[in-house]
């Protein structure tokens, strides 16, 4: 009897273990899956949009007692917020919903894009339900939706046709780049005046730009910035541009040289002035601070074209 005991006891620890083992395990995948969840969530508040409603007569602005109509990106932060007609929204994932307060039964809804028919469909039911969820490309939208209310077998059945407008718009800006009247591309060398410029389909906000050694960009609340051609403003300067709904373009870059190259001619270690008079071997050399030499060129005396060499040559004449 005290064996089989104790090997009850044995049995029963071995068996506390493995269900130890298996909650650790299932606490650490549902943590590591909502942590990938999560970095792929979007948060937004929840919105109320007020839009306009008819119960079959002339629209009155606002939104019914009977029912709400919110609009929510992937996932909601706990806040709540409404949304008037025509607000511009900058999410990459749309929902929909209705939540009920005093409805028979739903009855359609529609969403178009540009007066054009996007989604549609019949419903049935009088609870809270999802009515779109997606994502939306860039664009102008308007939500219908219709439901039905009756109060009681006496009461004649009430109609809500509810519409919202709002747009969205997930675009930074267009940009040009310029080097004095020349458009240029990013990641060139420049020597006259830079101006980025920027313009959106539907509002601008700023332009910001970094200095060459600065570690942080400043900010102009313009639609085009200039860059000076002097040689205080020398070295790398990056761009972007942002419009009001917090979309930004691609970041540029430009070099900015306005410095010549310096060159040296030298003979047995010593400088040899520009215009001297020379009977032994000299050199030249040339060095530039910024993009730097692009390439050496000699003429003959009494020749009229200039020739290019390479670095090290060696060149031979009378």
């Amino acid at each position: 009897m005290k064996i089989k005991a104790k090997k009850k006891i044995y049995i029963g620890l071995l068996c506390f273990l493995m269900l130890l083992c298996c909650g650790f395990a299932l606490f650490f995948t549902s943590t590591n899956n909502s942590m990938t969840a999560s970095a792929a969530t979007s948060y937004t508040a929840k919105y109320k949009t007020v839009g306009t409603y008819s119960t079959g007569g002339a629209y009155s602005s606002g939104c019914p007692s009977n029912f709400g109509i919110y609009m929510h990106s992937s996932s909601t932060n706990g806040s709540n917020y409404s949304l008037s007609n025509d607000s511009v929204l900058n999410w990459n994932y749309v929902y929909i919903k209705i939540e009920v307060s005093q409805l028979s039964n739903h009855s359609s809804f529609t969403l178009k894009r540009y007066g054009s028919t996007y989604t549609s469909k019949s419903l049935s039911g009088n609870s809270n339900m999802t009515l779109y969820s997606g994502s939306l490309s860039d664009g102008d939208y308007e939500l219908t939706y219709v439901g039905n209310y009756k109060k009681n077998i006496f009461t004649g059945t009430t109609t809500f046709t509810y519409k919202y407008r709002f747009s969205i718009d997930k675009t930074g800006p267009n940009y040009t780049l310029k080097s004095g009247s020349t458009n240029i591309s990013s990641g060139i060398y420049a020597n006259q005046a830079i101006t980025y410029s920027v313009s959106d389909a539907r509002r601008n906000w700023r332009i910001a730009y970094k200095r060459p050694g600065s570690s942080s960009y400043n900010f102009s609340y313009t639609n085009s910035y200039t860059v000076s051609a002097t040689s205080s403003n020398n070295g790398w300067w990056y761009f972007y541009g942002e419009d009001w709904y917090d979309n930004t373009n691609s970041t540029v870059s430009v070099y900015l040289d306005t410095v010549k190259p310096t060159g040296r001619v030298y003979s047995n270690g010593s400088t040899v002035s520009n215009g001297a008079y020379i009977n032994k071997p000299f050199y030249y050399t040339a060095s530039d601070s910024g993009s730097g030499v692009s390439y050496l060129q000699y003429k003959y005396p009494g020749a009229s074209s200039w020739y290019g060499y390479g670095s090290g040559s060696t060149l031979s004449g009378s």
